[in-house]
């Protein structure tokens, strides 16, 4: 049911904006859920990869165009360079230690490929609203930047999006656009977003 959320609505409108040409390709959608994000990017070859099996038959029953399988983040079973685009919402807090699983998501793309990660954000001050006995680490939006420079990712957009409320007051949610114009504090909102490449020309 996360996809009824608004600020699933946000997100995953940004994931279309960020994936560009990339998302055109041999999308990977890691943690995919129901498969909801595939669609919503509409690649022309998909392949969602998530721990749940019973969210992997959820997202074959709804989404039979894409390719669903039960899996690992650190074990993405495709050949080296095959891949334009890794997406992940809200994934990257659940691992104890990101390092194998960006290392695989390295080996996969190809050179100019792109990922884009979304994950909540520690300098949010309503952390109250994404507490989850299973994340494992909050990042910070220069933290998590440096996290994808170590792994061999270059840093394209890195800010946070979201207002707390945003169900209960959607007004504000819509006015955050004349807020950053007004200079909205970078690192203040809800979610980091993260648009980050493989070396080379992105694409």
């Amino acid at each position: 049911r996360r996809s009824q959320h608004p600020m699933w609505r946000v997100e995953a409108k940004l994931f279309r904006k960020l994936t560009g040409k990339c998302g055109k390709g041999v999308v990977i959608d890691v943690g995919c859920g129901s498969g909801d994000l595939l669609a919503a990017i509409g690649p022309e070859q998909g392949i969602g990869i998530d721990g749940n099996g019973a969210a992997i038959e959820v997202a074959r029953s709804r989404h039979s165009e894409f390719e669903f399988r039960l899996g690992d983040a650190a074990e993405l079973a495709v050949a080296d360079g095959s891949v334009d685009c890794i997406v992940a919402m809200h994934l990257i807090e659940h691992l104890s230690d990101p390092k194998p699983a960006l290392a695989e998501w390295r080996r996969a793309i190809k050179v100019g490929g792109r990922i884009v990660l979304t994950t909540p954000n520690q300098r949010f001050l309503h952390p109250e609203v994404f507490d989850d006995p299973d994340h494992k680490h909050i990042y910070t939006g220069p933290e998590l930047t440096a996290v994808l420079t170590e792994a061999g990712f270059r840093a394209e957009r890195a800010f946070a999006v979201g207002a707390w409320g945003v169900r209960r007051w959607p007004v504000l949610w819509r006015c955050q656009g004349l807020f950053r114009r007004l200079r909205w504090p970078r690192w203040w909102g809800q979610s980091l977003c993260v648009s980050a490449v493989r070396e080379g020309d992105s694409c």
